[in-house]
């Protein structure tokens, strides 16, 4: 006997099955490889939550009163006994618990030999968290000299032998924006001339990505510049999160990988916002999909981590735009919500976005949302630029009751920041998501945008 498996209409629920014959049940096997509900395309790498939810809903679908499905690798679930069921769950969930607060901790080292020919080199620009990374993975820090001559040039200098050797080099591309860059492309090109077998480049902010087309009449375009510089100091793969524009990629002849940094921030939005009415929005036209993408996250997380495996709340999660209009760079002159509001209006906001540079995009559109009677306001971004004065703006712009505009900043470590932050801003770390990108290259696994959003909703930020 076969069951039927059908994917649901909505892509944050999930499906539902139905069996084809009144055969008996004793010992079903079901295989759901391909099935595009999922919450991930492989469960051999999905959360323990997850699993769970999965098992409920097919006990739903399969009604037994002694029998209990388990996962049981390579997407096929097996129907047992309830007491069998109950022992193999609650084992699977102790042995996931220990080890997601190793990794959470840091204490955790890998053992897998894929990863000896690997060696992480930090740069001056992201020295913390790639030093942290290759703790992570247990592999070595590379041996490498940053400094300047006496006339301001970079001075690089490699302090081990790297000769057929896969180096990581994990440098954004921070302020200052063009030493960082520059750094970047002669660690490069020292690695190529000691005959490292590859290179990749691991670049949590892409600098340059917001000038992907000719801003005038005569203007460059800076993205395809800097990314057919990687290409001549000898990078063959760049990593990246939430790159400004996705087209790009085209730039690059090689691989090129794009991370999502929001799956990083779900749990904390659904553990201190979820019970309530939640709305997502774009500042801008341009930030649409994103959004969209961030609504299924939630709405999936809520489903999951849920006792009952139901959503958690009675109304679905919206998404709303903006209309933004600049006069001149880092300057809004206007932002404004589009539509009547409703689904805004005593709800949490959640304004997703790639990054935060001066606030004022985020601030005028904080005000917008007030206006229209949200309840609060959530800026989501991976990249923390905050140039100029852009934390105290947060801080200091309040409404006409006293109240702040914003009410948290939720962002990402993937660039260096100042302390003194207040607790206005959250932090959540990047270095799970790219050391389990490493390793995943290092094992010539896929480093696919959807297994690893799926790969870091199982931690606890």
């Amino acid at each position: 006997m076969t069951p039927e498996i059908t994917p649901p209409r909505d892509p944050g629920a999930v499906a539902t099955t139905k069996l084809l014959a009144p055969t008996s049940l004793e010992r079903l096997s079901i295989n759901v490889s391909g099935q595009d509900w999922l919450p991930i395309p492989n469960l051999d790498h999905a959360s323990e939550p997850e699993l769970a939810a999965v098992e409920e809903y097919l006990d739903k679908q399969f009604p037994r009163e002694a029998d209990a499905f388990i996962y049981t690798g390579r997407n096929s679930f097996e129907l047992v006994s309830r007491s069998e069921a109950l022992l193999f769950k609650t084992e699977r969930a102790l042995e996931w618990e220990g080890k997601r607060r190793a990794l959470l901790s840091g204490s955790a080292k890998s053992t897998d030999t894929s990863l000896d020919n690997c060696v992480v080199f930090a740069g001056a620009a992201s020295r913390s968290l790639g030093n942290g990374i290759a703790d992570r993975l247990g592999i070595s820090r590379g041996d490498i000299l940053f400094g300047q001559f006496a006339n301001g040039e970079s001075r690089i200098q490699v302090g081990q032998s790297v000769r057929d050797r896969d180096v990581f080099i994990v440098q954004s591309i921070a302020n200052p924006v063009n030493d960082s860059l520059v750094e970047l492309g002669l660690t490069a090109d020292a690695l190529k001339r000691a005959s490292a077998r590859s290179i990749t480049a691991v670049v949590p902010y892409f600098g340059y990505s917001r000038q992907d087309r000719k801003g005038g009449v005569r203007g460059p375009i800076s993205a395809r510049w800097v990314a057919d510089l990687y290409e001549t100091s000898g990078i063959d793969r760049v990593v990246t999160i939430d790159i400004h524009a996705e087209q790009i990629e085209g730039f690059f002849k090689g691989a090129m990988d794009n991370l999502a940094g929001f799956p990083l921030m779900v749990h904390h939005i659904c553990k201190k916002y979820g019970s309530g009415k939640i709305t997502v929005v774009s500042p801008d036209a341009g930030g649409m999909q994103r959004a969209v993408n961030a609504s299924h996250l939630l709405a999936r997380h809520l489903t999951m981590v849920s006792a009952s495996g139901e959503p958690v709340l009675d109304t679905p999660i919206r998404v709303e735009g903006m209309y933004k209009r600049r006069d001149k760079p880092n300057e809004i002159a206007e932002s404004r919500l589009i539509g009547d509001g409703e689904s805004v209006r005593d709800a949490t906001c959640i304004l997703v976005d790639d990054m935060v540079d001066t606030g004022g995009s985020a601030i005028k559109a904080a005000e917008s949302l007030r206006e229209y009677g949200a309840k609060n306001v959530v800026i989501c971004a991976t990249h923390a630029l905050f140039s100029k004065r852009c934390v105290d703006l947060f801080r200091n712009t309040k409404t006409a009751t006293g109240q702040r505009v914003v009410d948290e900043v939720l962002v990402t470590d993937t660039l260096p920041l100042r302390r003194g932050r207040g607790d206005l801003i959250t932090v959540v770390s990047v270095e799970t998501l790219l050391a389990e990108a490493i390793k995943r290259i290092c094992r010539g696994d896929a480093a696919s945008l959807r297994e690893l959003a799926g790969f870091c909703g199982q931690f606890d930020q």
